[in-house]
């Protein structure tokens, strides 16, 4: 019954830390997608980036960047 609960608890811990990892890089690859995107020559043409300042995609970037270091 112990080696059982045992079990359990490393694969409750397992899914946690995997999710949490995926969490982290799904964040951080969006981040550098944006970041290259946006200095791309058709970004003008991105739906996303349209009346889109530079200091607000730098703000935008940073927020991604603080969600990213927190998770």
């Amino acid at each position: 019954k112990l080696l059982s609960q045992a079990l359990q608890l490393v694969f409750a811990s397992e899914v946690l830390v995997l999710a949490e990892y995926a969490e982290f890089v799904c964040t951080v690859l969006y981040g550098i997608y944006t970041l290259v995107l946006y200095h791309m020559p058709y970004a003008k043409y991105n739906l996303n980036f349209i009346g889109l300042s530079e200091e607000s995609f730098w703000q935008a970037a940073t927020n991604c960047a603080v969600y990213a270091a927190f998770e």
